[in-house]
């Protein structure tokens, strides 16, 4: 048996004693179950799992240790907060995880834009069409006017020529002696 003579209580009858090799056994256990969980865990998942039970086993036992839980993916602090505000409006918790707007935003820029430059080429081709709209009516009014004058021209030339066919041709009337 083994004990320590640097002790500060006197060894007493109630405590049980063990063997050196029961104690290194109890040591390799609780260090193989400890290093079998965390082997090539992230630290989120470290941090997401249930923690270890507070007292180690004692004695081996025939059974496999239960296997790891699944990795939980802890919620970013965006998340967190859309979530507290959800709470806070007396919504439920979605049951989806919410797309985080990293992902998002260069799409959703991209969209933007896209519906921006919707918007500005068809206001261009509104300006366009008024554009049109006005040209062509001023067409119009410019070609009624250039009628309404050639008719007048013509009238005028008209009148002109009836003016000169009333006129009787010039003669002498009287002849002064030269």
């Amino acid at each position: 048996m083994w004990t320590s003579s640097s002790s500060s209580s006197p060894p007493s009858a109630a405590v049980n004693p063990r063997t050196m090799e029961e104690v290194w056994k109890d040591i390799n256990l609780s260090a193989d179950l400890r290093h079998s969980t965390t082997r090539g865990m992230i630290f989120q998942d470290f941090f997401a799992r249930d923690p270890p039970p507070a007292n180690p086993p004692s004695g081996f036992s025939a059974s496999p240790p239960p296997p790891p839980p699944p990795p939980r993916t802890l919620p970013t602090m965006l998340t967190l907060s859309s979530l507290l505000l959800q709470q806070q409006q007396g919504q439920q918790l979605p049951h989806q995880p919410i797309p985080s707007p990293e992902r998002n935003s260069g799409g959703d820029r991209r969209h933007k834009r896209m519906i921006k430059n919707r918007e500005s080429a068809a206001r261009s081709r509104a300006r366009k069409q008024a554009y049109t709209n006005e040209l062509e009516l001023e067409v119009a009014h410019l070609l009624e006017e250039n009628a309404k004058l050639k008719k007048q021209q013509q009238q005028l030339y008209n009148a002109a020529a009836a003016e000169n066919m009333k006129r009787k041709p010039l003669h002498r009337t009287s002849t002064a002696p030269f």
